[in-house]
């Protein structure tokens, strides 16, 4: 943004590096566990930019956090006569990112912190070999207090807006496969 007009440009180069791994394993028939990790080195390697004839610097890389990682367990348990029950718990956790390219210049203060969030969900699927299954999920279980992106207005207005990340969350399903 610049003054009251969004605008967009191109910075003269950047370089964005990594990795990503993930792994599943069944430790006992009714266990499965997950993990996941993404490292992303995002940077400018050369910040210059020209955004509608202004020349900016770039900086730095923003939506892009370096480290990220999840981990989940899954049982799953046959009820004889009743149905399929299972249980998942997940941990997602990422670090502190930007949601602007132009922090370093005209849009400061677009920093997000990282968080953590639990989830959990229990389910009982095909009851009494039925077509129909229920669920019921708690999400951010420990109602953490997180911004998940933003909206760079400093240069515009001298304030920047972020998107709060979900409240905990709570809610149950019925399902009929047909």
């Amino acid at each position: 943004y610049l003054g009251i007009t969004s605008v967009s440009g191109n910075v003269a180069e950047a370089k964005v590096s990594g990795v990503e791994l993930e792994t599943r394993m069944n430790p006992a028939e009714w266990l499965e566990v997950g993990a996941a990790y993404s490292y992303t080195d995002a940077r400018y390697t050369d910040p210059r930019g020209n955004v509608s004839g202004f020349p900016l610097e770039f900086g730095p890389y923003g939506d892009a956090p370096e480290n990220s990682f999840s981990i989940y367990f899954l049982t799953t348990h046959e009820l004889n006569g009743v149905g399929t029950l299972s249980l998942r718990a997940d941990y997602y956790k990422v670090v502190d990112t930007y949601f602007s390219y132009l922090t370093d210049t005209i849009a400061p203060g677009t920093e997000l912190e990282g968080y953590e969030l639990i989830n959990f969900r229990v389910a009982l699927s095909e009851i009494a070999g039925s077509q129909f299954s229920v669920a019921a999920f708690v999400r951010n279980a420990t109602d953490e207090e997180y911004e998940r992106g933003g909206l760079p207005l400093g240069g515009v207005i001298g304030s920047n807006a972020t998107i709060a990340g979900e409240p905990r969350t709570a809610g149950a399903e019925v399902s009929f496969k047909f």
